[in-house]
């Protein structure tokens, strides 16, 4: 009798428990990682367009040392800048027309020139010369004395 009774389960089909569990762990784990990354992709879009923006300013400065009025916008000649270094508020930048100040900055839909942007951001401009003898411009943006971009 305890033989036929053996012989009964192993012809049985379906799961254990064991495979059971593994099922609801994997799936678990699976919903765990999809809800995480759909949670953070709101904030890596958000960093992006400022990214960006913040990316533009600094290009726009970069592009004005050698625009034909930047005399008037550094305060100084460009080949002064080159030899010592210079910088530009984002309000000058604006002011000039290198910048649209109502431009929408990020994601919460403020604007480039509101929260004190105009005043407290600035990009320094430095020329290295490389070891193959040509000069190096860097843009630097800032806001107050911590470096945003790059």
């Amino acid at each position: 009798f305890i033989m036929i009774v053996e012989v009964s389960m192993k012809n049985k089909k379906g799961f254990t428990l064991i495979e059971l569990i593994a099922t609801i762990v994997l799936i678990t784990l699976s919903s765990t990682i999809i809800v995480l990354n759909l949670q953070g992709s709101t904030s890596k879009e958000d960093s992006s367009l400022s990214a960006k923006n913040n990316k533009q300013i600094t290009d726009a400065a970069c592009n004005a040392i050698d625009s034909l009025n930047a005399s008037s916008i550094f305060n100084t000649t460009r080949e002064n800048c080159k030899n010592n270094g210079c910088s530009v508020k984002l309000v000058t930048l604006i002011q000039n027309g290198f910048i649209d100040g109502y431009a929408t900055y990020d994601d919460t839909g403020s604007k480039i020139n509101e929260q004190n942007r105009p005043q407290n951001y600035y990009v320094s401009i430095r020329w290295n010369k490389e070891s193959d003898g040509f000069w190096k411009k860097t843009c630097t943006l800032y806001n107050g004395n911590q470096k945003i971009y790059p």
